[in-house]
């Protein structure tokens, strides 16, 4: 009878134990069984599925923040846990890679994010010891204080010509020149190159921006981007209220059956911008929805995963989510 029962204990234990330690985690196969993950790490297994999940987009090179970068990643993981795990919103719904992720490789993620998300196992496989009481550490030194940029360089330039077009301190009053107070300093200096090179082909840059670009020099597009991401944006009139409301649907969840995914996802829950993709909050409607043209048109290539985005938006989309846009503070 011992024996028996010693067998019994035996193989239960194969097939339904696992530490509950604060790294260990069974996740679900896309099948519905289960597979021994032991501890989840970054390098041990979830780089991999950023890898083949998300390095369309989320790469070396690529236009979003690198997740196969692991300090990147990690700096993302909340948003990356309410993306791909609670809303399956990652990869962008009526994508290849939404449509190959699997059930347990999102629980994958889930449960490395909620273990720490750790890049790489402890040394000897076992959890992480607790440090050994020490003596206090020094205190952190207050970082230098950086002076304020200068931009007495370039005072007369934006006297002259860009709070022309653009109002004081970049917040326009025309919704044929774009909001640029408080814009990404990066997103900035990327469109006065393209200016610069015509890579911006829409017709309000050929006509307003390939004349004044074509004489700035690096330090000096350098220096603008640093000014206009330094000013507080104004904010602008909320737009059409019924047409708003559909747009926030779009803005939020976007259109899965269409393959949109949700412009937040990127550019911020309040459009506030992200490190890959610009300032939206405030912007007049009809600007953004010549933007939206443009890029259908082939006009915009400086952005290059907008183009496939945009291509399944109706102008009743477009004008919907422009109006959304608008009314973001």
């Amino acid at each position: 009878m011992k024996l028996i029962i010693a067998i019994a204990l035996f193989a239960f234990s194969l097939i339904g134990c696992n530490p509950s330690g604060p790294h260990l985690y069974v996740p679900m196969d896309g099948a519905g069984g289960s597979v021994v993950a032991g501890m989840l790490t970054y390098n041990g297994s979830i780089k991999a599925i950023f890898v083949q999940r998300c390095g369309a987009c989320h790469g070396p090179g690529k236009p979003e923040p690198n997740w196969q970068d692991y300090n990147t990643a990690y700096s993302f993981r909340d948003k990356i846990y309410q993306w791909a795990v609670v809303e399956d919103k990652m990869p962008p719904p009526g994508t290849a890679q939404a449509a190959a992720i699997t059930e347990g490789e999102r629980q994958e993620i889930g449960a490395w994010i909620k273990a720490g998300a750790p890049e790489d196992a402890p040394s000897g496989g076992g959890p992480t010891p607790s440090p050994s009481p020490g003596p206090s550490p020094s205190p952190t030194p207050a970082p230098t204080p950086q002076p304020p940029p200068d931009f007495a360089p370039i005072q007369n330039l934006l006297n002259q010509e860009c709070f022309v077009c653009h109002g004081n301190n970049g917040n326009s009053t025309s919704s044929i020149f774009p909001r640029i107070a408080g814009q990404k300093d990066w997103y900035v200096e990327t469109e006065l190159k393209a200016f610069r090179s015509h890579a911006r082909k829409d017709n309000n840059a050929q006509m307003y921006m390939w004349g004044p670009a074509s004489s700035l020099d690096d330090p000096t597009i350098q220096l603008l981007a640093e000014y206009f991401s330094t000013q507080t944006p104004v904010a602008n009139t909320p737009g059409d209220p019924a047409r708003a409301a559909l747009g926030k649907t779009i803005f939020e969840n976007g259109i899965p059956a269409q393959g949109v995914p949700a412009c937040m996802l990127c550019h911020g829950d309040a459009g506030q911008g992200s490190g890959s993709a610009p300032r939206l909050a405030g912007q007049f409607s009809d600007y953004i929805v010549r933007q939206l043209e443009a890029f259908k048109k082939g006009e915009r290539t400086e952005a290059t995963v907008m183009p496939t985005f945009v291509q399944h938006l109706t102008k009743d989309d477009e004008t919907n989510l422009a109006n959304y846009i608008q009314g973001l503070k």
